[in-house]
């Protein structure tokens, strides 16, 4: 039987990408991949699509979700579901951090999982040889 993978964002390191913006990879599914963001103002939006269906969950902010060239209007509890070849895209409001966790069915196989940096000491953490916490 599997057992269940804890994933802590605070351990793991950001990628800084875009303008005003930074992001996590969690590979820990065989099925699905997660991506956790943080984008402010101004931000670069980078309209795109592809062939797998998105989850985009709002936890913190608002922001303009565009689907298809159509503003959905999101804050925090909203989540919204981007069909497979829909364009889309994120435009962060006001002057806040907006928070964009978001879920891929099925696995990407273009995203590498976030380096681990620290341990915050999770009972049932099972680290993997290929996730190594850096040394201080």
């Amino acid at each position: 039987m599997a057992k269940p993978v804890v994933y802590d964002i605070k351990e793991h390191a950001f990628s800084e990408g875009k303008t005003n913006g930074r992001i996590q990879f969690i590979q820990s599914s065989p099925n699905c991949t997660l991506q956790y963001c943080e984008v402010r103002n101004p931000h670069e939006t980078s309209p795109h699509k592809h062939d797998y269906e998105q989850i985009v969950f709002i936890p913190q902010g608002e922001c303009d979700f565009y689907v298809d060239g159509v503003p959905y209007a999101m804050d925090a509890g909203c989540f919204i579901v981007v069909p497979p070849n829909a364009e889309h895209y994120i435009q962060a409001k006001g002057n806040m951090v907006c928070v964009d966790f978001d879920i891929f069915f099925p696995k990407r196989t273009d995203r590498v999982q976030s380096k681990r940096v620290c341990d915050r000491g999770h009972q049932n953490w099972d680290l993997a040889e290929s996730d190594p916490v850096e040394e201080k």
